[in-house]
C-alpha cells in the first residue's frame, strides 16, 4: 500500500510537470521495468556534449553547500549511488572522490537506522527511523530547491502553486506516532509543509 501511494503521488507530479502516462508506473514492477527501459535508452543513445555529468555534479555541490557539517557535505554521494547503483551515478556524474570518513559515516549510518527500526519495530509497527529521515531530507531539498523562488531555479506558476498544495499535503504522516510527527516537525517545521516565504509567493500570484 504504501509503495502504491508513493507510486501515485510521484505520478501526480509527473502529470504536473507534462510527463506522458506511457512514462508512467503504477506498480513496483512496472517502475522497475520502466527504470531498466531508460536506462538502457540512456546508455546506447549517443548525446554530444553529454550534459547529464555536468547536471549531476551540480546537483551534489547544490546539495553539499546546503549541509553545514564539513564531513557529512560529502554524504549526497554514496547516498546517491547507494540510491541508483554506481554505474547510473556514473552516468550522470557523481563518481567524485569521497573522504574515507565521508564514506564510512554513511555506511554507519545506514546499518544504525536499518538496525532501530528493526528492533523498535518489535515493539511499536508504526516506528520507521528511515522514513523520518527520508521524509525529513525531503522536505529540505524540496523547500530548497524547487519551492525557494529566491533560488536560480524559478518555476513557473502554473508547476509552482500545485507543487506547494502537493507538498503541504505531506505535513503529517499517517503512519507514524504522534511523538514522531512532533519530533519531524522539530526537524522541518511546525505545521503545513511550505517554504518560508510562501505566503508572499501565494499574494503575489493571486
Amino acid at each position: 500500500e504504501d509503495e502504491e501511494a508513493y507510486l501515485h503521488t510521484w505520478n501526480v507530479m509527473g502529470h504536473v510537470l507534462g510527463i506522458r502516462r506511457e512514462w508512467m508506473a503504477h506498480t513496483m514492477d512496472e517502475a522497475e521495468a520502466l527504470f531498466d527501459r531508460i536506462q538502457a535508452r540512456a546508455r546506447t543513445a549517443v548525446v554530444t556534449p553529454d550534459a547529464r555529468p555536468a547536471l549531476g555534479r551540480a546537483l551534489m555541490n547544490t546539495m553539499a553547500n546546503s549541509i553545514h557539517v564539513p564531513v557529512l557535505r560529502h554524504v549526497p554521494v554514496p547516498l546517491t549511488q547507494w540510491l541508483i547503483g554506481r554505474e547510473t551515478a556514473r552516468d550522470i556524474g557523481v563518481d567524485e572522490h569521497v573522504p574515507l570518513l565521508s564514506r564510512l559515516l554513511f555506511r554507519l549510518g545506514l546499518v544504525l537506522v536499518r538496525a532501530v527500526d528493526a528492533v523498535v519495530r518489535l515493539i511499536s509497527s508504526r516506528f520507521s527511523i528511515v522514513r523520518l529521515f527520508t521524509r525529513t531530507i525531503g522536505y529540505h531539498m524540496l523547500t530548497r530547491f524547487l519551492l525557494d523562488q529566491t533560488r536560480p531555479l524559478t518555476l513557473p506558476e502554473q508547476v509552482l502553486n500545485p507543487m506547494m498544495d502537493t507538498v503541504a499535503e505531506w505535513s503529517d504522516d499517517p503512519k507514524a506516532s504522534t511523538w514522531i510527527n512532533r519530533l519531524e516537525d522539530r526537524l522541518t517545521t511546525t505545521g503545513t509543509w511550505q517554504p518560508s516565504d510562501a505566503p508572499q509567493q501565494r499574494n503575489k500570484h493571486a
